[in-house]
């Protein structure tokens, strides 16, 4: 019987020890697991962190050239107009304010056509046709009606303003 017992026991330590071993191994082959994924982490951690100040930049440097384009905008000595692609004032800056007499709420939303001769904002219709075709003329010159009604010679010049490579409005 206590051969037995011992026989018993000697297997159960054996048994023991390669449980162990098993658990052993599979414990480091965890902690390399765990090591390759933290390096991983890592790195994509860096990455992230990169990519996050590159856009913060980016951002700034949306930030500074928009209130530069504004400041240029708001600050030209020339009158300057955005409509979109039907002639609807979308902005305009404090030169077309003197240049008309009407204020900015009074010209946007408008179209353009109301601020002078049904020949001139045929011309210009005609002109957006073919500028969108590729034909039309940068430069033209039309007469604006005044809020006072007085006629103002003007001389023009057009571009047209693009978003993901089609055409929306024109400045």
């Amino acid at each position: 019987r206590i051969y037995k017992a011992h026989a018993v026991l000697l297997i159960n330590i054996a048994k023991r020890k390669e449980t162990e071993e098993v658990l052993r191994k599979a414990q480091h082959e965890l902690e390399v697991r765990v090591q390759e994924r933290t390096a991983e982490l890592t790195t994509a951690n860096t990455s992230l962190k990169e990519q996050i100040c590159e856009r913060a930049r980016a951002g700034e440097a949306l930030r500074e050239s928009e209130e530069n384009y504004r400041d240029l905008f708001e600050n030209a000595q020339d009158a300057i107009y955005v409509h979109d692609l039907n002639g609807t004032y979308l902005s305009a800056n404090r030169a077309a304010e003197k240049l008309c007499g009407y204020t900015r709420d009074e010209i946007i939303g408008r179209n353009f056509a109301e601020f002078m001769s049904p020949k001139d904002a045929d011309r210009l219709r005609e002109n957006l046709r073919l500028k969108l075709s590729g034909t039309g003329m940068t430069s033209y010159e039309v007469e604006v009606v005044a809020k006072d009604g007085r006629s103002v010679p003007t001389e023009g010049s057009t571009r047209l303003i693009y978003e993901k490579g089609k055409a929306v409005a024109v400045q």
